[in-house]
């Protein structure tokens, strides 16, 4: 295994990289990009020797079967590092090349913006790469991933407790600590009138039932249990130290809600019936709260912020090399209806065939357990060497992963107590709320 620091441009920090090439090298190369990383804004990260592959089980079984490994970290690898990600990850390809020789073919893979990362160096650089596998991948962009991160704050903020949430710790349009926006969600959930507005505000989000790998559905109506999971989202999407990296990163704010019809979105959501029934359990009115949504002043952002969100994280779609994209039912983390999006983009801009868009039904971000990671490898590597892509039925996914089985288990951190089996199912996300 190899490592080093590339040094970078003028003005630019440099990157740390790894690289792992096995002895019997077949000639192709999996480039790695890791998720969100979230540190104290100002808090310098080093990152010295970058993971290569989505965990170590993953790792052994390409290496096992000759593929070479290689990943950067990123000049700044915390936060929103879109802007390093895609110069950086090139600039590894290149010492790639310098150190080991130039690879027959490169794929691209990550997860989470890593995911996003992975949709972007393919549209971007396409005669680089020859494909890509994106994990949970944030490919509805980042415009869009922060305006819902904005409509969570300002509805709990409106409904819950003003003046605690817009935007918690986030240094352009609040002041506040995130210890008042997380005492606020807990006395609510003692009341049923704070649960049914957490259920509000989780279904403006999209927000699924199941938090962990090891949750079951709940039961049809039964709207507590399905709150009961949608509030553990909701405390984990807080996120104060990532919104305030964003709003420095993009010198300002890159979200909006202006001419947001808050009731419009309710009646998309899956979950509507949810509301209107805990609603009527406390006695409340739902009607009169959007309308206090609906009264509420707007935000409106900073047209550089929004600027920089657009260039270092929003795909275009104009996808012309195969993705595989892969993403668990109940993420709150990163709402499958991403996927929905990019969908729609790339059947706008690109070559719809290149996409197929896999689910596996389980609660949590990331939640995949190797069998199911490799069984998308597989199907991707097949794709890349015939030229057509293979069966992606649930069916056919889950005959994948039954043959990989238990021999290459997700470690710790990232252990699951799931089955090492595969759990794909037929899914049609919902559009993205906005």
């Amino acid at each position: 295994m190899l490592s080093g620091l590339i040094p970078g441009g003028p003005g630019r920090l440099g990157t740390y990289y790894t690289i792992d090439v096995p002895a019997a090298w077949n000639g192709t190369l999996f480039l790695y990009s890791h998720g969100t990383i979230v540190a104290p804004p100002g808090h310098r990260l080093v990152l010295d020797n970058p993971a290569v592959a989505a965990d170590p089980g993953t790792q052994k079984w390409l290496l096992d079967r000759g593929y070479a490994l290689a990943a950067a970290a990123y000049a700044t690898p915390t936060g929103w590092a879109v802007q390093d990600a895609l110069p950086d990850q090139i600039s590894v390809l290149d010492r790639f090349g310098q150190l080991i020789g130039k690879p027959k073919k490169v794929i691209a893979w990550g997860e989470s913006q890593g995911g996003l990362d992975t949709a972007l160096l393919l549209e971007r650089y396409r005669d680089r790469f020859a494909a890509g596998l994106s994990l949970c991948g944030l490919l509805g962009g980042g415009v869009s991933y922060f305006n819902h991160d904005l409509d969570m704050f300002f509805t709990m903020d409106t409904l819950l407790a003003p003046g605690a949430f817009v935007h918690a710790g986030a240094p352009t349009h609040a002041n506040i600590d995130s210890t008042n926006a997380e005492v606020a969600i807990d006395t609510a959930q003692t009341t049923p009138a704070g649960q049914a507005r957490l259920a509000l505000t989780a279904a403006i989000q999209d927000f699924p039932p199941r938090f962990t790998p090891s949750d079951r559905e709940p039961a049809d109506n039964d709207w507590k249990a399905y709150e009961s999971g949608q509030a553990f989202w909701i405390r984990f999407q807080l996120g104060t130290f990532f919104r305030q990296d964003v709003e420095q990163k993009a010198m300002g704010n890159p979200s909006w809600n202006t001419g947001v019809d808050y009731s419009r979105l309710l009646e998309a959501s899956p979950y509507a019936q949810e509301v209107m029934a805990l609603y009527q359990s406390a006695g409340l009115d739902l009607t009169a709260d959007l309308a206090r949504l609906a009264r509420a002043p707007r935000i409106t952002p900073d047209p550089s912020a929004v600027q920089f969100m657009t260039e270092f994280g929003q795909p275009s779609g104009t996808l012309r090399l195969p993705l595989l994209t892969m993403h668990t039912t109940d993420d709150g983390r990163v709402i499958p209806g991403n996927e929905r999006a990019y969908l729609d983009l790339v059947a706008e801009h690109g070559v719809l065939s290149s996409l197929k868009e896999v689910f596996v039904s389980r609660g949590g971000h990331c939640a995949f357990s190797d069998a199911e990671i490799i069984a998308g490898l597989q199907t991707l590597l097949q794709r890349v060497d015939t030229g057509r892509w293979p069966d992606t039925s649930p069916p056919s996914m889950n005959a994948l992963a039954a043959k990989v089985g238990g021999t290459y288990r997700r470690s710790a951190p990232l252990a699951y107590t799931i089955t090492n089996s595969g759990q794909f199912v037929t899914y049609n996300p919902v559009p993205l709320p906005r």
